[in-house]
Order: C-alpha cells, then structure tokens, then sequence
C-alpha cells in the first residue's frame, strides 16, 4: 500500500485484520476509562487515556510497517571478461587434435569470438592473461609460446582478480589450462578469493584424459650455512598423483653436476620425504637442486604435466663459512 509523501506500507498481518483490532482495543479502552469513576477525576482519566491511546497507536505503526521510498540510480560499472591461458611447459604436449595443448587453447579462444583470426582480441572488455608462476596481461595469443617453467593457479588467479579496476565488475574469470598446478594451495582458498571479487571462475579442460601420473618436489627444511666437512642435511617433500608402486629418481645436483642420487618406491603415500646429506671441504658458496626423473611411461590428462612427470626443480644457497 502507497500513501502520499512517499510512504509505504509493508504490514505484518492482513490489514483489515490490523484497523480492525486497533479500533477494538481503543473502543475497549475508551470504555474502561469511562466506567473508572470513584478515584479518578476527569483531568486524571484524561492524561490516562492519551498515553494508552499513544500506546495503541506505536504498537499499530509497527504492526504497519512504514516506510519511505528513495529512488538509488543503479551503480554505472563496465563489465569486463577476464581470460586466463595457461603458458607453462605443459601446454607444450601433443596431444590434442590441434598440436599442442597451446594451439588447443588458441582454437578455443577464436571459436568462442574471443579473439580475430589475427590473434587480437575482438572485444576491448575482454582482457587477456597468460600465467605460469604469475600472471601477464597480453595482447594476443602470439604471445603464448608454453614456456613457463612453473604453474601457479591461485598466485595467476588472484593477480588477474586484481586486475578489476573500482568502476569495474568482471562477468566470469575463464581458465584455459591442464591443471598442473604447483603451488600446492587448496582450491576452496581460490574460490572463496574469487567470491569475494564476485566473479565466477569457469575453468576449461585442455588435454587428453587418462590417468593422471604426476610428482612435484619441494625443499623443506636446510641448515643456513655448516662448517667446512660438516655435514648439512637437505630435507624435501615429493608430492604424487597416481605413481602408486612406481619407482622414482631423486637427484641432488650441484650445478650440472649430479652428486647424489636415491631411489624410491612410491607406496601408496600422497607425499613421501626425502633427505639429503652433504658436506664441502673448502669455504664458499654452493647451490643445490633437487629433481625427480620422469617417469616412464606416464601421459598428462587435463590435470596434469605435459610430459610424464615434469621436473620440478628447487634450487637454494649453502654458504660454508671458515672454522676460524
């Protein structure tokens, strides 16, 4: 119901059913203050009457529910789609249709109209990104070579939500990727990100799909520095995905140079440990990596690394100081 000043009224209860019961209880009120005779004087009656009639018609305003209408113009944003390419190694794998999973994701991007036949973009809403360990806003697909030596969905993802300007709102976040993905951060962490930049992500599987063999290796703990022939221990983690009773190589390089190598049977443990210990006889400096062969026999589905296993390498610095 619409009153005049731009009042409206929302009540609770039908509003017959509110009038109806606001005028029995005044008429019930009027009555008992009327009969009320033989200590009351008329003034007293009166002043009575006014507060509980005052009363009766706060309750029946709550009851009502008014309130006034106040035009709000609707928020003037631009709406932009925002499109993610994975650029990493992976996408480097043939086998796909079109050649690589590169080329896959460039076939996906002209037949949607995202893109011209040139490689531009068609739209200037539409914003390009590729990502590997970060994302890159590009041009155009010209610039995706798949050479990214790293895949990091939430650190890419959260870098192109970044990318949405105040006076802007993005329609949906559309991920072109195989879903290797090594930064190790669960999803739900993404997807509460992206809800708070209320924009949905759409996540498009690129690759052939079969079993997913997978490993990535982490450091996990080292001495900061050691002394000259004292033993340092190199501890890291190698995460698995369907390399159960596999056989895997674990080298520890300094350099080029592989000084240490441990084999390990898999088991059916998502992440196995691996420790290293090693020692230098001269002061100085030195750097080492650690990396998982390939292993053989494996191939990539959506979510996993274009080649068997990707190596995964993990570099840090072992100062060695003087005794003295």
């Amino acid at each position: 119901m619409t009153l005049p000043l731009a009042i409206v009224l929302d009540p609770i209860a039908p509003m017959g059913a509110i009038v109806l019961g606001g005028v029995l209880l005044a008429a019930a009120s009027i009555a008992i203050y009327v009969r009320v005779h033989a200590t009351l004087s008329l003034p007293q009656k009166g002043t009575l009457l006014t507060f509980r009639l005052a009363g009766l018609l706060l309750l029946l305003l709550v009851l009502l529910q008014p309130s006034r209408v106040e035009q709000v113009p609707p928020v003037n944003s631009d709406e932009i789609t925002l499109v993610g390419v994975d650029d990493s190694q992976s996408m480097a794998q043939h086998d796909v249709e079109q050649g690589t999973r590169s080329d896959a994701a460039k076939a996906l991007l002209g037949e949607a109209g995202f893109v011209y036949a040139t490689g531009t973009v068609t739209d200037p809403k539409i914003r390009l990104f590729k990502f590997g360990a970060d994302a890159t806003p590009i041009p155009g697909i010209d610039a995706l070579q798949a050479d990214a030596t790293t895949t990091h969905i939430h650190t890419s993802v959260a870098g192109m939500l970044g990318s949405i300007r105040p006076n802007e709102s993005a329609r949906g976040l559309f991920l072109l990727t195989d879903g290797h993905d090594l930064e190790m951060v669960n999803p739900s962490k993404t997807g509460f990100y992206s809800r708070a930049h209320h924009t949905p992500i759409y996540a498009v599987p690129i690759g052939r799909l079969g079993k997913v063999k997978d490993a990535a290796v982490r450091i996990t703990s080292y001495q900061p520095y050691c002394y000259v022939r004292q033993k340092a221990r190199i501890s890291s983690a190698i995460r698995l995905i369907g390399c159960e009773l596999d056989t895997l190589v674990v080298d520890l390089l300094r350099g080029d140079k592989v000084v240490q190598s441990q084999r390990i049977s898999a088991g059916e443990e998502p992440e196995i440990p691996v420790h290293f210990e090693v020692s230098e006889p001269l002061v100085g400096q030195y750097e080492y990596e650690v990396r998982v062969r390939p292993l053989e026999g494996g191939f990539a589905a959506w979510a996993a690394a274009a080649y068997p296993v990707e190596e995964r390498v993990v570099r840090i610095a072992l100062p060695v100081p003087s005794t003295q």
